[in-house]
């Protein structure tokens, strides 16, 4: 066996069986042992070690938001000793591999993290620094208006806190793209389009959100669904109507117009914008005098230009037991005849037509007719030009 140890490293000897060195630059070193046996026999062997010259360790990182994927790459300049495997560690919550790894931090904060690489040589070197991780963006934006007819002129605003640049992609025929803050968007076919627009801060990081533009033939259609009275303290009636878009555009302009007896109108512009499906509730300036009420009836309109359905625009109430029969219209009349009639209760009626001879040349029964306003049409394609008679007939 071997009795002792004696090494050369250098200029530094060692006694130990295996003992260990650092040396204190690259270069080609000259290692020499000589080992004494039991039988006093001596051995002596010699190497060259050569210590190459250590990797200088850096890396950089992107994308350093919370909650997305911030990505590493390894900036160790290449050497005679070349990297053979990477280590990454993530403060104290995750480890990764290779090159260019990539690791989620699930918050905001200061985090150590630790790149360690190993070379051919078998030499381990490592670098730590802190990686300071944002909240991530969130993109929002303003499209106005959202919905409307062709050529549908939207205007964008990008209103996301602490980006440094936006993308606007729009799905239209032109896939129109803009990288301008507040971009002005024209539709001109009819469909629904979206407009995403994404972001970028000053980490890098990302985001999008959407919104969809509606390109649509309008159909308006607004219904008068409710009229309620409300007595005041002064002895006058206020008017409570409440209405209904039933189309799919906003309206505006609406004319609320007020016929109390026939005696008196008054016209009044309900000054809102009423989206579609949405319902609306609005006080009449207009009041209405007590005295006005009784024996008599009272008649609410909505007026708007281009309404696809008048049918539902008007209601009337009174508070006689009489049936109040209004004026046939339009008088004269080629086509049909429009007869209107204002009840306090569910009643039946008939309604009958005469020539001037007496002779019936229309006919018909209604029953369980509403509370307020009732509306018939007759059609006078069958009759001959002249004058006639109508008689209207109530239980």
């Amino acid at each position: 066996g071997v009795n002792s140890w004696q090494w050369k490293i250098g200029t530094s000897t060692y006694s130990q069986q295996s003992p260990t060195h650092v040396f204190g630059s690259a270069s080609n070193y000259n290692a020499m042992l000589t080992a004494t046996g039991t039988n006093g026999c001596i051995a002596v062997t010699s190497k060259t070690i050569s210590v190459p010259i250590p990797s200088n360790v850096n890396f950089s990182s992107s994308n350093n938001c919370a909650d997305q994927n911030t990505l590493f790459t390894d900036l160790t300049p290449p050497g005679t000793d070349a990297v053979i495997s990477r280590s990454w560690q993530f403060g104290t919550i995750g480890a990764g591999s290779g090159a260019t790894p990539s690791f989620v931090f699930p918050s905001s904060g200061s985090y150590p993290t630790k790149l360690t690489v190993t070379n051919a040589s078998g030499c381990s070197y490592s670098f730590s620094k802190n990686v300071t991780i944002v909240d991530s963006p969130v993109a929002t934006f303003s499209a106005t208006p959202q919905i409307g007819t062709p050529p549908l002129t939207v205007q964008l605003t990008n209103t996301s806190q602490g980006s440094v640049s936006q993308l606007w992609l729009a799905s239209d025929a032109n896939n129109s793209t803009s990288t301008a803050a507040a971009p002005v968007f024209v539709f001109n076919d009819l469909g629904e389009f979206v407009v995403d627009l994404t972001i970028v801060n000053a980490q890098g990081c990302s985001d999008t959100a959407s919104k969809i533009i509606s390109v649509i033939t309008p159909s308006l259609d607004i219904e008068l669904t409710n009229v309620t009275l409300l007595p005041a303290i002064t002895g006058e009636t206020n008017i409570l109507i409440t209405l209904a878009n039933k189309g799919n555009f906003p309206v505006t302009n609406i004319k609320a117009v007020v016929d109390i007896s026939g005696q008196s109108m008054i016209s009044e512009t309900i000054n809102a914008v009423i989206q579609p499906f949405e319902v609306y509730t609005q006080v009449l300036a207009a009041s209405i005098i007590e005295s006005n009420i009784q024996g008599n009836y009272t008649c609410v309109e909505l007026v708007v230009d281009g309404d696809k359905d008048n049918s539902n625009n008007k209601k009337c109430f009174t508070e006689s037991s009489a049936v109040i029969v209004k004026s046939p219209y339009p008088n004269p009349g080629s086509r049909e005849l429009n007869l209107e009639w204002i009840a306090s209760t569910s009643n039946n009626a008939e309604i009958y037509l005469f020539d001037p001879t007496g002779r019936k040349v229309f006919e018909n029964a209604f029953s369980d007719l509403n509370v307020g306003l009732n509306r018939v049409t007759i059609s006078l394609a069958s009759l001959n030009p002249g004058l006639y008679y109508v008689f209207f007939v109530s239980e």
